[in-house]
């Protein structure tokens, strides 16, 4: 039942809100809860589609760049997020989630040092980012960097990252 009424709004809504004359607003929100609900089910290509569609309509869903970054990562094309989550970035300078996005899709392609500098980023800007020093410190041990790579995962436990404590404790080392 619940897929046979998200059919019925993906395959007719863009005609009813036409035929109606909604305005703007109405269609973009409209466009944004298709985007929402393609991302869920996991139609990400539709879900960038109708994110692009309901920001060009009405600009107040400045989200939409790290939600489209988003659905690029869950359909694994990493590369294609990135201008996205720079887009956001260009919008909210001091976001600590585009740095922080910014930064895992660099990690997820491999580019560890540039991943490490988005990291840095967000520490800047909240030195208590205790997922940020978490990932400088897996990307320090991709790189073999061991005691940048501890330095960085005792700051993570000493903010209360449990699953790190534990791995600290496992490997004798005390933060």
């Amino acid at each position: 039942m619940k897929y046979l009424v998200l059919s019925f709004l993906f395959v007719f809504t863009p005609f009813l809100v036409k035929s109606q004359g909604a305005d703007d607003k109405q269609t973009a929100l409209i466009y944004y809860n298709i985007a929402l609900s393609s991302d869920k089910i996991g139609n990400y290509e539709r879900a960038v589609e109708y994110f692009l569609k309901a920001y060009k309509l009405d600009t107040n869903y400045n989200d939409v760049y790290n939600r489209i970054g988003n659905s690029y990562c869950k359909a694994l094309r990493y590369s294609e997020a990135l201008p996205y989550f720079e887009k956001h970035l260009k919008m909210f300078p001091d976001s600590t989630e585009s740095y922080m996005n910014i930064g895992n899709t660099y990690y997820v392609l491999g580019e560890y040092e540039k991943a490490i500098q988005y990291y840095e980023k967000t520490v800047a800007i909240d030195p208590n980012h205790k997922t940020a020093y978490r990932n400088m410190g897996n990307s320090y041990f991709k790189i073999n960097n061991k005691e940048k790579y501890l330095e960085f995962f005792k700051k993570a436990a000493q903010l209360g990252d449990y699953e790190i404590q534990n791995w600290l404790r496992a490997n004798d080392e005390k933060w």
